[in-house]
């Protein structure tokens, strides 16, 4: 239905009627005291200023007039009583000329969520905020950016992880919303839903791969999907940033290392994140249906707990490009494989005999088993050494080790496909094969005949970076600028850019922004 607009004739009535509020006060609130003295009470101005101007005046008189009679539920009804009448104008006469603070009220916070470390930029929606001049996050300030009636945008203070009241406060009132903002121990990837912050004890054994998990600053163990297609999410887990040393390592077990695994050499990565299994077969199936299962043991109980297998890698690119994740760059898959140690073996150790993996049988007559019932390593991934040959992201040469950078290789610029790991067929009654296959196995891929079979895949994705700062000298300088100041923290190598902000003016600057010089 649409809204019945007033007339010319209505619109010209008000206006003569708020004229004529604004000439007669004097003489209505005599009159209205006269009339209604036992019901007039005080109200505070901000009852009676109706059209929020910050003064109880003409304009608000104006709005008794013109609503006179019964008018259930209007502002100018200020007792309340269904009625506007001499009662109303009488309490609206009483703080005639009275000005109103209107207190700040604060309706929406976004995002509800930052790190503990702070530097989250936060609007807060609401209304009469422009006379705020401070706004306290749980029990720390937060710096202003921007002001404006309905909206403030700040900066938050580091504090401790949990869930903090804002507060704001203006000239002479404020306003809380409880319970308006969480501090997390991370900061999540645009891309996740966070299972687990910080690592598990229990699966990640080591307190130094620990610590340098939760200094990262990144959830331990997200779930990622991606482009809108609605494929099943896929766990991944972080590996932190840090060196290692890649190539074979030789073994108390006297095993030889392949040469195209030497020489052994540290090498650098970023922070990344990787698949905690092998892509599954179910998983396989709800991003690509189109390709069908490519896997031989498809058809077997429980296969969809498998791992995808039988398979090219241009086929798996189809999948990386739907889910919105990459495979790992060899260096990195060697990184995880390691689970945090510079052992030979993911099981941390040098000795072969330490491998526990289920390498089953030839693959013609057997399949790979459920990708989480494979081993653990220091990581708390599953597989790393067995189960399906992984594809990575680099081609394959014979001599790529001994050229190498230091820093996150990215492999020769062509060659053939490479595979990583052992796989189910591998033979166990070799044990210097099962060595060099399940750590070693830099093996081009050449598809041919049954080896196939055996190949399969897990995914990555980059993990962003999170820059923090965790301290400042000098803290102090003057308000004038020109100081020199040293900033150390965490991925500072990624800043584009400093702001140093403070609360603006209102009034007297705060205290933090003050000038201050030493006696």
């Amino acid at each position: 239905m649409q809204p019945t607009l007033p007339s010319r004739s209505d619109l010209g009535l008000r206006l003569r009627l708020r004229r004529a509020a604004r000439a007669l006060a004097a003489p209505i609130a005599a009159l209205a005291l006269l009339a209604a003295p036992m019901a007039a009470h005080a109200q505070s101005a901000c009852d009676a200023d109706f059209d929020q101007d910050g003064v109880v005046a003409g304009s608000d008189l104006a709005e008794v007039l013109v609503r006179w009679g019964a008018c259930p539920g209007c502002a100018a009804d200020i007792n309340r009583d269904g009625f506007v009448d001499g009662s109303d104008l009488a309490s609206l006469l009483i703080v005639w000329g009275e000005t109103c603070v209107h207190p700040p009220v604060i309706k929406s916070v976004s995002p509800s969520s930052g790190p503990r470390w702070g530097g989250t930029e936060v609007v807060i929606s609401g209304s009469n905020l422009g006379s705020v001049h401070s706004v306290v996050f749980g029990k720390r300030s937060a710096a202003i950016l921007s002001v404006s009636d309905t909206a403030l945008t700040v900066v938050t203070a580091a504090d401790d992880v949990g869930v903090a009241d804002v507060t704001v406060a203006g000239k002479s009132a404020g306003s809380t919303l409880e319970s308006a903002f969480t501090y997390t121990e991370t900061q999540a990837p645009s891309w996740a839903t966070v299972l687990e912050e910080t690592p598990n004890p229990k699966v990640v054994t080591d307190p130094a791969l620990r610590a340098a998990i939760k200094a990262s600053g990144l959830p331990w163990r997200v779930l990622a999907g991606s482009t809108g297609f609605q494929g099943q999410p896929i766990e991944l887990m972080l590996i932190p940033r840090g060196s290692f040393q890649m190539g074979c390592v030789q073994s108390a077990d006297g095993t030889t290392c392949p040469i195209d695994a030497t020489p052994a050499h540290p090498v650098e990565l970023r922070d990344f994140y990787i698949g905690l299994t092998e892509v599954t077969q179910a998983e396989w199936v709800s991003w690509v249906p189109w390709a069908g299962n490519p896997s031989p043991s498809s058809n077997e109980v429980g296969a969809s707990s498998f791992p995808v297998h039988g398979l090219q890698k241009w086929q798996a690119q189809d999948f990386v490009a739907a889910s919105g994740t990459r495979f790992p760059t060899e260096a990195e898959w060697e990184r995880a494989y390691r689970g945090g140690s510079n052992a030979a073996f993911y099981t941390g150790t040098n000795s072969i005999f330490d491998l526990t993996d289920s390498f089953n049988c030839p693959a013609w007559t057997c399949f790979p088993g459920p990708v989480r019932n494979q081993p653990l390593n220091g990581f708390g991934l599953y597989g790393m050494g067995g189960n399906v040959s992984e594809f990575v992201r680099d081609p394959y040469a014979d001599d790529y080790y001994q050229n190498s950078p230091e820093f996150d290789p990215r492999g020769p610029n062509s060659g053939p496909d490479l595979l990583r790991g052992g796989n189910y067929a591998t033979d166990t009654g070799d044990a210097t094969q099962v060595a060099l296959v399940t750590a070693y196995g830099r093996r081009p891929a050449d598809y041919a005949g049954i080896a196939s079979y055996t190949y399969g895949f897990r995914v990555a994705k980059d993990a962003p970076l999170n820059v923090v700062a965790t301290g400042f000298s000098p803290n102090l300088g003057s308000v004038e600028g020109g100081q020199t100041i040293t900033v150390t923290g965490r991925n500072l190598d990624a800043v584009t850019g400093v702001r140093f902000a403070c609360s603006p003016s209102s009034g007297a600057r705060p205290r933090s922004c003050r000038s201050r010089t030493r006696r």
